[in-house]
């Protein structure tokens, strides 16, 4: 399917201030990206960096002037210098054979550029235990002068991540030059190892337990690093990964015909992104009604951890419990997903161009067999809507993967497409820990940065979308969690990487036009593919970055329960969505 450009910005969302000619020369393209604030050197160097990590086409990076300008940037992460916490971030997001070759060059492939495994390739894993991006190999038998191709699965993010996290590791090495760093690995076959997380890693002086282990002295054993792009970053490779994705989109259409019975041309989608267990059970009867698991959940009565509070604390509670009975006992789970047949289908990811993606039937939606806050009279007044319609609850897409994603979705479902939400967590630049965050516009941190062309603007302008909520406006009262839960509305800034985040492009954020009140990494980008699609931007506060010592929210929010904040934005979401198709229904 050919890619479909949809809004008049969307030939300026893949620009890059840097061209590579044929023999590696690096030019700027005759517009220039300028900070549109006052110049210092922490803002300049930001700029600067991002012009180096975002290259239009093929050729190899300048890792000697990236290093300097990241290091000049001051990223939270290494300012005044790389925390052991920081560096294990790095680390853990990196391939695993980072320190085992002296010389190594990373070959970073875009679009069409996809590289194709060689004879004598291996696929190394990241030290946490997943595939790196949309794949790494190497050949191990290379000795002191390696190189990893990486597969990118999008056009930006997964580059920036990799770079960045290299940086702040050269950065961590050579403020401790001379100490020694323990490599682990949990099996000597490089093919075989870190396909568990937690197995491999990477420790300064402390001398680790482990089965694998190697000592490397930093700056005399510290390898040295090289990156080359293979491949543009524009919108006809953009188009690529949108066609790459959509067989995907095309898999859940049919899966959406088959469970509702309905012909594909009366389907209606609702889209929900980044919440899919906490949809899950509220939209399962099993964990919704105690009766079916009163005795398994008894048991942790009294012995949650979490923070639990709002209009719907006793049912939170319910949820937790029995989020602690299945992770101890797996049948339940499955006695859950069979009440659920006919009802739910889930399709797992493929590939790295796919999501997981549980389809629920809303026509079978049944008060008390759903969420209390999916009531009789939204049911009732809904029944139309809800006919051949269906939620898709999908898995969290990261960064730019979500503009690919969205444009295959509005390609195949069109007119169909009848909502989009993403419920997830942000950095707040407001308030506390555990706030709720509505974007009512999203922009990419570029915005900042672009010169005379990036002022605050509608959707017709450069960078900036405007959610459009259909006409509802979200019912904050609908929180989850204990304590208080302030609302914070206004922008959210989207920046290239979680190592990207300087102290100086924070306070940019924050500052006239934008306001912003959080950052994240994926809305402005579905929002640039799906502009107009009505929905919601809502996240709880996870972390505050530019807070001294700040821990992440969910700590409160136990994983093992259910991370109950996101209880509160589920519920928020199911309001406006029925309150939308009831308005729809009486035409108002």
């Amino acid at each position: 399917m050919a890619f479909v450009c949809r809004s008049a910005s969307c030939l300026t969302l893949f620009a890059c201030a840097y061209v590579y000619s044929a023999n590696g020369t690096r030019t700027r393209k005759p517009w220039e990206w300028t900070p549109l604030l006052d110049p210092h050197p922490q803002r300049m160097a930001y700029a600067e960096l991002m012009n180096h990590l975002s290259p239009h086409g093929s050729g190899k990076l300048d890792m000697k002037d990236a290093q300097e300008w990241f290091n000049q940037a001051q990223m939270l992460f290494g300012t005044p210098n790389v925390s052991t916490a920081h560096f294990k971030y790095g680390w853990r997001h990196l391939p695993a054979i980072i320190m085992e070759h002296k010389k190594i060059r990373f070959v970073l492939h875009r679009g069409h550029q996809k590289y194709t495994k060689g004879e004598n390739d291996i696929e190394v894993r990241v030290f946490a235990g997943w595939q790196s991006e949309g794949g790494a190999y190497y050949n191990p038998e290379c000795g002191d002068d390696c190189t990893i191709h990486v597969n990118l699965r999008d056009i930006f993010t997964d580059a920036h991540e990799l770079i960045s996290n290299l940086l702040l590791l050269n950065q961590f090495f050579g403020e401790h030059a001379g100490k020694t760093v323990y490599r682990c690995f949990d099996d000597s076959n490089m093919e075989l190892a870190c396909k568990s997380g937690g197995l491999c890693s990477l420790n300064l002086a402390t001398v680790p337990d482990c089965k694998v282990q190697k000592a490397f002295i930093l700056g005399p054993d510290t390898p040295s690093y090289s990156v080359e792009f293979n491949g543009r970053a524009d919108e006809e490779v953009a188009g690529t990964i949108t066609e790459w994705w959509t067989p995907w989109a095309e898999a859940l259409k049919k899966e959406a015909v088959e469970l509702t019975g309905c012909d594909a041309s009366d389907l209606k989608v609702h889209f929900a992104e980044g919440a899919t267990e906490g949809i899950w059970l509220q939209t399962s009867a099993y964990a919704v009604d105690p009766k079916y698991h009163r005795r398994e959940s008894d048991e942790y009565n009294g012995k949650l951890e979490g923070s639990y509070g709002g209009q719907y604390k006793e049912q939170d509670e319910l949820y937790a419990q029995f989020n602690l009975a299945r992770r101890a006992n797996s049948s339940l789970n499955d006695q859950l997903n069979d009440m659920n047949k006919g009802k739910h289908q889930y399709i797992s990811g493929r590939d790295p161009w796919s999501a997981n993606v549980e389809i629920i039937s809303m026509e079978s939606w049944k008060a008390g067999e759903v969420d209390p806050v999916i009531t009789e009279e939204l049911l009732a007044n809904s029944v139309a809507g809800r006919k051949c319609a269906v939620l898709m609850n999908a898995a969290y897409v990261f960064g730019s993967s979500s503009y690919c994603m969205g444009s295959a979705l509005k390609n195949v479902f069109g007119d169909a497409l009848k909502t989009f939400y993403v419920l997830g967590k942000a950095g707040g630049l407001r308030g506390r820990l555990g706030d709720y965050q509505f974007a009512d516009t999203l922009a990419l941190w570029s915005s900042m940065y672009l010169g005379s062309s990036a002022g605050i603007t509608d959707d017709k302008g450069f960078r900036l979308y405007k959610v459009n909520h259909g006409g509802v406006e979200p019912d904050a009262s609908l929180w989850s969690g204990g304590g208080e839960r302030y609302i914070h509305r206004g922008v959210n800034m989207n920046f290239p990487a979680v190592v990207l985040e300087s102290l100086a492009s924070l306070h940019d954020a924050m500052a006239q036009p934008w306001n912003a009140v959080g950052i994240e990494m994926e809305g402005a980008w579905f929002q640039a593919a799906l502009s107009g699609v009505p929905g919601l931007y809502m996240y709880y506060t996870s972390d505050l970055p530019m807070q001294e010592g700040s821990t992440l929210a969910h700590e409160s929010y136990p994983w093992r329960e259910g991370q109950t904040l996101f209880n509160g934005l589920i519920r928020i979401m199911f309001k406006h969505l029925l309150t939308i198709l009831s308005k729809d229904a009486a035409g108002t």
